[in-house]
């Protein structure tokens, strides 16, 4: 009979730890390791927090007179109202005749790519004819170059007249942040 008791009260306390010990040991076990990783992930953010701050700080830091430069290199926006009216004035600058601006058609996307333009920044073309002497013009065209706002020249011809006063027909690309 002792025997017997012996072998029940293992038996008992096996299955205890079967039905109850285990199951609730495992589940900490998985509780540990889900801590674990929110640790890893609080860490992570208060790191992310801290590189934010500083460059918050140095954002700040820039000054007032760079930042509208910057801005004026690569606006947020669309503005070809004022690109028109800053190509005038640097075209009247140089003696030349403002004749013809338009939209230009969009830039194709690269071969290749598939799906949404994905891209930080936006492109949009416009077309400018110009009429005026030769020399004039290549005045124009460096003044554009060093023009704050960026500006590509993807496409340049031009109408030779007998005299020096010939027409020229580009077209520019310009960008914006999207």
């Amino acid at each position: 009979m002792k025997y017997l008791l012996i072998i029940i009260l293992i038996i008992a306390s096996v299955a205890v730890f079967v039905m109850m010990i285990n199951p609730l040991y495992q589940e900490v076990k998985g509780i540990r390791a889900q801590v674990g990783q929110l640790d890893a992930a609080l860490n992570d953010s208060k790191q992310i927090q801290d590189v934010r701050g500083s460059l918050l700080e140095r954002f700040n830091s820039i000054p007032d007179a760079d930042l509208t430069r910057i801005r004026k290199v690569l606006p947020d926006n669309v503005d070809n109202v004022r690109l028109v009216l800053e190509i005038s004035r640097v075209a009247s600058e140089h003696g030349l005749i403002l004749r013809d601006v338009r939209a230009a058609e969009a830039p194709k996307t690269k071969a290749g790519t598939i799906g949404p333009n994905e891209s930080p920044y936006g492109t949009i073309g416009l077309g400018v004819t110009v009429a005026g002497p030769y020399r004039s013009f290549v005045g124009f065209l460096e003044d554009i170059e060093k023009a704050l706002r960026l500006v590509t020249v993807t496409s340049l011809s031009f109408n030779a007249t007998t005299e020096d006063f010939n027409q020229y027909a580009m077209t520019l690309e310009t960008y914006w942040l999207k």
